[in-house]
Parts: structure tokens; sequence; C-alpha cells
């Protein structure tokens, strides 16, 4: 884009011709020599008189009475089509704005320039506008082919990622001999989840400890692991049995729990950790078993949600 938009910077420019201006014979006008080298536009008004303008308020039929021992003209208010007029008497001094114009043969002759000049204004203006357009259309396909590469690109990496992870979900379930409490693990490895060993007391939740009683139905589940999980966050706490009495959680997170005994697996959801009150004896953690299909960790992924 802002390559395209220094090549257009770079076209030509072209500047519309100014139209000569017949004379008003009921305006007051000067008669000047102008350089044409510290003003080329009056180029097109040779022969012309400067017509005082409408807008000059100061101006009374005074200054025709007046001999006026200077006068000359600077830029005007509106650059290329209008002039200030510079007039001195001893130390009087004005100022009027002024409009170059042209009556008789010298108005003819400047309209007969003009029209030339403007066709050749023409055909130059659609040269560039030809140019711009060609340009900006030329980045237009630039920035279509752009971006379905990026499309192409982004729907092979997402391919790519689910293959591989498909590949890593089929793996888990190869082996018969692989424990519940290691394709767990594995699923939250696959998955990018940030473990944490709880065992260094920093790396525990910082919140409340509880003495943590995990139960399904009126049975007391004795796991060897628990995982804790901070709902929404790709983050793990790793419990051992000896941990559960000093087991940390942040009360204002929501959390599930994931264990396993016998090769079979419990879940604690959000809304059962919410149910468990701490207590000075133990707090208790409601869970309930998820049936796998012949052992695939891929139910309890999708019921996780990761």
């Amino acid at each position: 884009v802002v390559v395209t938009d220094k090549k257009i910077a770079l076209l030509p420019l072209v500047v519309s011709p100014q139209k000569p201006q017949p004379a008003n014979k009921d305006r007051k006008k000067f008669t000047l020599d102008v350089d044409f080298n510290d003003f080329p536009e009056l180029s097109a008004y040779k022969g012309c008189v400067f017509e005082i303008g409408e807008e000059n308020t100061n101006y009374t039929s005074e200054f025709n009475k007046v001999e006026w021992h200077e006068a000359h003209i600077t830029k005007g208010t509106d650059p290329g089509k209008n002039y200030t007029l510079n007039l001195r008497w001893n130390s009087r001094n004005e100022k009027l704005i002024v409009y170059p114009v042209l009556d008789g043969n010298n108005l003819k002759a400047a309209l007969t320039q003009y029209e030339g000049r403007f066709k050749e204004y023409e055909k130059l203006l659609s040269k560039r506008n030809a140019e711009e357009e060609k340009l900006k259309k030329e980045l237009d396909a630039k920035i279509a082919a752009f971006n379905l590469e990026q499309e192409r690109l982004v729907k092979e990496m997402q391919a790519e990622r689910k293959r591989i992870q498909n590949e890593a979900i089929q793996n888990l379930t190869v082996s018969t001999a692989e424990t519940m409490d290691s394709k767990v693990s594995r699923m939250f490895y696959i998955n990018n989840f940030g473990i944490h060993n709880t065992d260094c007391p920093q790396s525990k939740p910082q919140g409340i400890t509880v003495d943590a009683e995990f139960v399904v139905g009126k049975s007391v589940l004795r796991p060897a692991y628990v995982y804790l999980i901070p709902y929404g966050q790709n983050m793990i706490y790793n419990y051992s049995f000896h941990q559960f009495g000093s087991f940390s959680f942040n009360p204002q997170e929501n959390y599930y729990i994931v264990a396993s005994v016998n090769e079979k697996l419990y879940l604690c959801g959000k809304d059962a950790f919410k149910k468990a009150a701490p207590n000075q004896d133990k707090t208790t953690f409601e869970f309930e078993e998820i049936n796998l299909q012949s052992g695939n960790i891929e139910d309890l992924r999708k019921k996780l949600g990761v």
C-alpha cells in the first residue's frame, strides 16, 4: 500500500489552466506592469488590467482621485485567482484585492489560447487518471492474492494441528497396558496445559487450604492423584494422595477435579466444586463417574471442553 501511494505521488501533477475573465465595465480597474517571472500564471493574461473586487470594504471613490506614488501586486487571498494591490501615497498605504481581467481583442486571444491549453490539460489528466487506476488495480490484485494465500496457510495449519491431535488421541487408546492416570496426563500435555507439581508450596493455588475428601455417592474415593483444573485456563495442579490434607485453591475461581481409581474415571464439575463448603474438619467434594467408550480419553476431552 505504501509503495503504491508513493508511485501515485510520483505521477506528474496536472494543473487546470485558469480561464480568462472578462472585465466588468462597472468596476474600477488599474493598469500595471507585471513581471511574469514573479507571476507566471499571468502569462495567459497579456494586456490585462486589474479589477477591484467586491470584497474590498475599504474602497471608496476617493481612491480614484489620488495620484498614487507606487502601485504593485503581491499574492492574494486566493492564489492564482486574485492578487493584493499595494498602493502608496506619501506615508499613506492601502491594500485592495484585485482580479486580472481582459476585454476586446485581448480577451478573444486569451480565450483562444485557453481552449488549446484546456484540451491539453484534459489529455494529461485522462492519462494520469488511467495510470493511477492501473496502480490501484495492481494493488487490489496483490492484496487479494495475499489474502487467499493467508487463508490457505491458515486452513493448512488447522488441518495439520487437527491431524496431530487426532493421532495423539489415538495413541492414547492403543496401549491397553497404559493406566488411566497416564492417559489423563498425556491428554493435558497434548492440549498444552501447564502442569504444576504441588510438592512445591509456591506451585499451589493461592487462597485457602482444606483437608479434602473425595466421594462418589456414599463411597469415598481413594485416588493416588487428583488433577485440580481452573475453569477456562490451560493449567492443572497435580495433587498426590499424601497432599489431600493440605488441598489449596482460590475460592474466587471456578475449578473442576479429575481423578481415577481402578481404571475408572471420575469428575467433580465446577458446580459440584462450588457446593463443597470448607470447614474445620474435612471438606467433601462430590464426584460422578465418567463412562468412557472403550476407554477412549477423547470422551473426557470433549466433556471438559479442552
